[in-house]
Order: C-alpha cells, then structure tokens, then sequence
C-alpha cells in the first residue's frame, strides 16, 4: 500500500482547496490535507497508510465498502459503558478517556498510537458492560471521478 502524508492546513488554506479540490492533487477532509507519496490521489489506492509524524497521529485509509477515503486518530469511540468503567479500561489499555457520558452512557479513549488503539478493542469488546466499541473516523470523501 502506498503511504500518504496527511497535513493540517490553516482555515484559508484548506478554504482555498476546497475551491478546487483537484487542483494540488491531494484529497481534503475539513482541514487536513491527504497527499499521496508518488501518486495521484485520485488513484484507486493512492492515499492508504501513513508514516508516523502525521498530523495529530492521523492515519488515511479508504472505506472497504465505498472506497471513500477517511481518516483515522488513534482513538475508540465506545458505547454502553459508564466513565467509571471507561477510566478503568483505558489505564488498563494505556489509553487516556478524554470525553465520557453518564448520560449517553458513551466514551473516546484517545491512544499513543493506532495500533495501541487497535489492541485495546479487544479489551473493551471483552468487558460484559461494553455495547460496542470502534474506531473514531473523522470525515468521509468519496474519492474523485
């Protein structure tokens, strides 16, 4: 799989792209900028994994189902949990919760990394209490015709 280089723009930045989304060969989602290593982003395939030193640890991948591009933070989103029980998994899992809901009964763990993340949904799927427990995709952009 080829590696993308993912980019945080300024607001002017990213509202000048979105003026002509095919004009610097990168896909936009709001503010990031998805740039593909020797490749047309518009490629089917272009813009998969990412090396490390992306911005705020993003990782791009394409959507299996529709072959929309979406980011990836190393971050779960889990629901059916308390915060109690949240706090408790991710010091188990080395995650950290940074938002969590009596209400929703909902909680983000936000990890070092994706596979630190990725590790520790078994963890979460395993506990009884634990209704569901995924990735937080930021965006989704059908890739370009």
């Amino acid at each position: 799989m080829p590696q993308a280089q993912i980019i945080k723009q300024t607001a002017e930045e990213a509202e000048l792209a979105s003026l002509d989304p095919a004009g610097d060969g990168a896909t936009h989602i709001g503010r990031y900028a998805i740039i593909p290593d020797g490749g047309d982003a518009r490629a089917p395939g272009a813009a998969m994994a990412s090396p490390m030193g992306n911005a705020d640890g993003l990782v791009a991948a394409r959507n299996e189902k529709n072959g929309a591009i979406v980011l990836v933070p190393p971050r779960l989103k889990v629901f059916g949990i308390t915060p109690a029980k949240a706090q408790a998994l991710a010091r188990q899992t080395g995650g950290k919760v940074t938002l969590a809901s009596n209400r929703s009964r909902s909680a983000y763990v936000l990890f070092s990394d994706l596979e630190a993340a990725r590790a520790a949904i078994g963890v979460f799927s395993a506990d009884p209490t634990v209704e569901e427990v995924s990735f937080d995709v930021i965006g989704e952009l059908n890739r370009p015709q």
